[in-house]
């Protein structure tokens, strides 16, 4: 027998039938929201009136004296609930919903059918129970016997006077643990399941948990480990990838070749980087330069940048398609429910909409003013742009171009879509702010202080994070939780800032917006220095940051220093006849020293060409930490992959969380076996958690030779977290597995 909440009187609000087809009827008029305004008084308010006469005819058939009666209100709810369906069955012929929100639809009608009939045969069993208290089947519930109610005002009589908090307690920490155990043998469920599958495993193929970062001002990409935030130092030049002359730009993660693209400025190109070792996969493609897109059906990747739109072959490079017909095209999106690449039109302020599989164009959209950012909603099936007009806003547009939703947000810039919390995220380099907005109602949800110039943002739903790269002074990446907005992770962190004409001066003159170091003269402090010592906290490598140009003589650019009391701890060649931020590192002994700049090569008036070689200087930072997304243009990609290769050296097994990017497996561990290429979105993938519970961290990390017998082997964590929608403590529940797994082929 079980306890009942109180229904106040009310039966049919202790029924499962009840309440699942209140969810189904919020579920639905979520969906009614986005149909067009011509048909509020004609489909949606026909479908919205079917939908809660079915919630109606439920609970007035729990208030009848004989069966037959309750019957026919059951009878009423299926006729309504044909209704739905027939009326979204015309809903997708007039193309208000996309083909995967219809069958989401009929699948959510057919459970909801299957337990009205289920009620309407239990109503015709003449054999049942009263009802009364729940069972475990349907929710439905039966009487007490003579017995039962005997022992069930007992019960009261004790709970009275033993006192009901007590006896309160008891029963919570009953349900309590029994969630618990739930959740444990869920979680220890799906890593059984990884483990039979790891065990056949002959390699470690691609462990990913990393975030990217393009930097364009020094042309090179960096890894960041997701969890710590750490600079990955293994690839690159301890962890600083060269782009080459590529004036990297965008960024995007390939979970299929467990590759990164890049695309940038200069002569435009794109780039195809292994996500493992950092090596440069091919040589540069021409065309795009601006932002990417990766199109998980096609296998391919979209880039994008003034005139170019260039679909690539993400398996060997080829160019599949290159589109030129318009010029300033900034961003792009896949839309995977209308298989579309969405692309903004800064020039004409309009969003378009090509074909994915032969990249024709499908339509214009109108936006407002400078288009510059474009994410897609898989929830809403939506498209979002950040227009960066003065002051700025945010537009939501289904994917047949209607727009939905107008949100002023000043200087949108790029933004991020977040299922987890059906939201967007939207950076403001301006007012170095990111703003979190409700995708279904679009009320602002939280503004959140970020580094200076936040010029990239991506959602990272392993974490439930947000990660922002800022391209401003200092530059830094940062991680904010996602559901309370708190920062978690800086890379970054500025100790102190010099305005160069704030400096002691032992040379030089004021220029707008800085400090001409005209001469060389090797003064022992610098040429300009700190005007009074700054305290280095501890003793170790710390990173300085000055924004500088240059002007050359006899193809010779300035050397810039860093000076420690007098020695030189840090040089680089200030190659830019405009603002840039150079990064130099040094060693300096805990406690105060002076700091200061030392121009040392410098030459004048040399014939013919009499050329004067100068530097100047704007400002300078010191820093702790690792130095990421310089002045200038940088985004930022999140890549998580964990697959093996099997010893059939063909076959590739993926564990991921919502690998098949779908709605109905957010937060949920996931697994895909394929032949020849790793699992993408597209491919078919299979549970390893319930619907019940939700991942809220998986990690699996190479940990090569880490066993007894030296054999590779991967270290997983997983936690799982039961849902518990209603807030009530007594179901919240979580369980974390760290374990270890050998590869024994």
């Amino acid at each position: 027998m079980k306890i009942l909440k109180n229904n106040f009187g009310f039966l049919f609000r202790d029924w499962n039938l009840y309440e699942n087809a209140r969810a189904y009827r919020k579920n639905m008029n979520n969906i009614l929201r986005a149909f067009p305004k011509e048909e509020q008084f004609a489909l949606t308010d026909q479908t919205r009136r079917a939908i809660l006469s079915i919630v109606l005819n439920i609970a007035e058939s729990s208030n009848k004296n004989m069966d037959k009666d309750s019957r026919v209100y059951i009878n009423r709810a299926q006729c309504s609930l044909d209704e739905v369906v027939a009326c979204f069955d015309c809903a997708k012929d007039e193309e208000y919903i996309s083909d995967r929100q219809h069958q989401e639809i009929l699948e959510k009608s057919q459970n909801l059918a299957k337990q009205l009939n289920g009620f309407n045969k239990y109503l015709s069993n003449t054999n049942k129970p009263k009802l009364g208290i729940k069972d475990n089947g349907l929710g439905i519930t039966k009487g007490f016997t003579l017995v039962e109610l005997i022992l069930y005002v007992a019960l009261v009589g004790i709970l009275l006077t033993a006192g009901a908090i007590f006896a309160g307690d008891v029963i919570l920490g009953s349900i309590k643990g029994r969630v618990r155990a739930k959740v444990q043998s869920e979680a220890r469920f799906a890593v059984e399941k990884m483990r039979q599958e790891i065990v056949k495993g002959k390699s470690l193929e691609a462990i990913q948990n990393s975030v990217w970062i393009v930097n364009g001002s020094v042309n090179n990409i960096q890894k960041f480990n997701a969890i710590t935030g750490a600079k990955d130092t293994s690839v690159g030049s301890l962890g600083d990838i060269s782009t080459g002359s590529l004036v990297g730009h965008g960024i995007a993660y390939d979970p299929v070749q467990n590759a990164v693209w890049i695309t940038g400025w200069g002569s435009p190109s794109t780039q195809k980087y292994n996500a493992g070792t950092g090596a440069q996969i091919g040589g540069n493609i021409s065309g795009g330069g601006l932002r990417l897109a990766y199109d998980p059906k096609q296998n391919a990747v979209w880039s994008v940048g003034g005139n170019s739109l260039i679909k690539i072959n993400a398996a060997n490079g080829s160019v599949i398609t290159n589109d030129t017909s318009t010029a300033n095209r900034r961003t792009a999106a896949y839309d995977s429910d209308s298989n579309a690449v969405w692309v903004t039109d800064l020039d004409n302020n309009r969003l378009q909409k090509y074909n994915a599989s032969n990249g024709s164009l499908m339509m214009n959209v109108s936006t407002d003013n400078f288009p510059k950012g474009v994410a897609y909603d898989i929830r809403q099936n939506a498209v979002w742009v950040a227009n960066n007009n003065n002051p700025g806003s945010v537009q939501k547009f289904n994917t047949s171009g209607v727009l939905q939703l107008t949100i002023n947000v000043p200087d949108a810039y790029v933004l991020a879509y977040d299922p987890k919390q059906n939201a967007v995220w939207v950076a403001a380099c301006a007012y170095d702010k990111i703003y979190k907005i409700d995708a279904v109602a679009g009320a602002l949800l939280g503004t959140y202080n970020t580094g200076d110039c936040p010029h990239g943002i991506v959602y990272d739903h392993v974490q439930n994070a947000v990660w922002v790269s800022n391209t401003g002074f200092p530059s830094s990446l940062q991680k904010f939780d996602a559901a309370t907005g708190n920062m978690m992770i800086s890379t970054v962190s500025a100790l102190a800032t010099y305005e160069a004409e704030t400096m002691t001066h032992n040379i030089g003159a004021a220029i707008t917006d800085g400090w001409n170091i005209w001469s060389t003269n090797n003064y022992i402090d610098g040429d300009i220095y700190t005007s009074s010592p700054f305290n280095f906290p501890s003793a170790g490598e710390y990173l300085f940051q000055v924004r500088a140009y240059g002007s050359s003589a006899a193809s010779v650019w300035p050397m810039m220093n860093i000076k420690i009391d007098g020695s030189i701890v840090a040089s680089a060649t200030v190659d830019s006849s405009s603002w840039k931020t150079y990064f130099l590192r040094g060693n300096v002994s805990a406690g105060d020293h002076t700091v200061g700049i030392y121009f040392s090569n410098d030459a004048c008036c040399t014939p013919p060409l009499f050329e004067d070689r100068n530097l100047y200087i704007d400002k300078l930072a010191i820093t702790s930490g690792d130095s990421v997304a310089s002045s200038g243009a940088a985004s930022v990609a999140y890549a998580f992959n964990c697959r093996f290769l099997l010893g059939d050296d063909a076959t590739r097994v993926s564990f991921s969380v919502n690998g098949d990017g779908k709605t109905t497996s957010l937060h949920t561990l996931q697994t895909c076996s394929k032949s020849g290429l790793g699992c993408g979105p597209s491919d078919a993938w299979s549970d390893l958690s319930s619907p019940d519970t939700e991942v809220t961290n998986f990690t699996c990390t190479n940990i090569s030779s880490g066993t007894s017998l030296g054999e590779e082997a991967v270290k997983i964590d997983l936690t799982l977290k039961n849902k518990n929608p209603g807030g009530k403590k007594e179901f919240d529940a979580e369980a974390t597995i760290e374990t270890s797994i050998s590869l024994r082929l």
